[in-house]
């Protein structure tokens, strides 16, 4: 009797930047390779941008998601999980769901999954998981001793956007408020600024701020608007505000508690069933 093909699509955004690229997403899916020796495990980009540089600068082609879909129908594979490495259920992940349902609707495979974006479940505890809480808890695990450093606060850079799963970052600072712990969440282009970062501050004490991207990987957005030289940069207001600035130059994806929970959301995947 023939195994079943088996296959798990890891999508991401994708960055034009090889060495967190590699250190990111390339380690997350062997982690899943090891995790699941028995299943094919693939790449897709969402972004069409950073799939044209690449393939513009580096000759490496990497599909977006209807056609990895495709080649993975077309070659006969009959279980297939796809596992988003966004953070929340925004524009891109729209885009994922868009182009699963001509092959959900075709019943192009006996078993499509779906696994969860990193922030998704708001709970309740135990009858559905808390993607926010356990966010922070792995979070934690690359947070300054806040004990050693009391005058030290943190600003994580989330992207942000303007669809309405922007709350997932409101959500995501409900529970840092609830653990207690120094750090605000701000975005790049969602409703929670940096602007909101400053008054932040303002109430506190904090001589040091570390920035942190709250991004799987850091691209372009961390090392220019975060961390940049230029004036309008994070690390550079903080700077003529007086701040001394420490830059964490490393995507989600480095930390290991992280790699865990997309482990964890491929495991958890559920059946696809169309879109909302």
């Amino acid at each position: 009797m023939n195994q079943a093909k088996r296959a798990i699509l890891v999508v991401s955004f994708g960055t034009t930047i090889r060495e967190t690229r590699q250190a990111n997403i390339d380690v997350l899916e062997t982690e899943i390779r090891r995790q699941y020796p028995q299943w094919e495990v693939r790449r897709a980009f969402t972004s069409g941008m950073v799939r044209a540089r690449i393939l513009e600068e580096e000759g490496v082609r990497i599909d977006p998601p209807a056609t990895a879909l495709e080649n993975l129908r077309r070659e006969g594979f009959t279980e297939v999980v796809v596992q988003p490495t966004h953070i929340i259920p925004g524009d891109e992940y729209d885009r994922l769901t868009a182009a699963m349902e001509p092959f959900r609707t075709a019943g192009a495979f006996s078993s499509f999954r779906l696994g969860r974006p990193l922030l998704c479940c708001a709970g309740p505890e135990p009858e559905r998981p808390d993607d926010y809480r356990i966010a922070v808890a792995a979070l934690t695990e690359q947070l300054p001793d806040f004990t050693a450093e009391d005058d030290c606060w943190v600003i994580l850079m989330g992207h942000g956007t303007g669809h309405q799963s922007d709350h997932c970052y409101d959500l995501l600072q409900s529970r840092l408020d609830a653990a207690g712990l120094p750090v605000f969440t701000a975005t790049v282009e969602g409703s929670r600024t940096f602007e909101d970062a400053l008054a932040w501050l303002e109430r506190g004490r904090a001589n040091k701020v570390v920035l942190m991207p709250f991004m799987l990987v850091a691209g372009d957005h961390a090392l220019n608007d975060m961390a940049g030289e230029e004036p309008d940069s994070w690390r550079s207001r903080l700077q003529s505000l007086g701040f001394r600035v420490e830059s964490c130059l490393r995507g989600l994806g480095e930390n290991p508690a992280f790699r865990r929970i997309y482990l964890q959301h491929v495991a958890e995947a559920g059946d696809y069933c169309g879109c909302d």
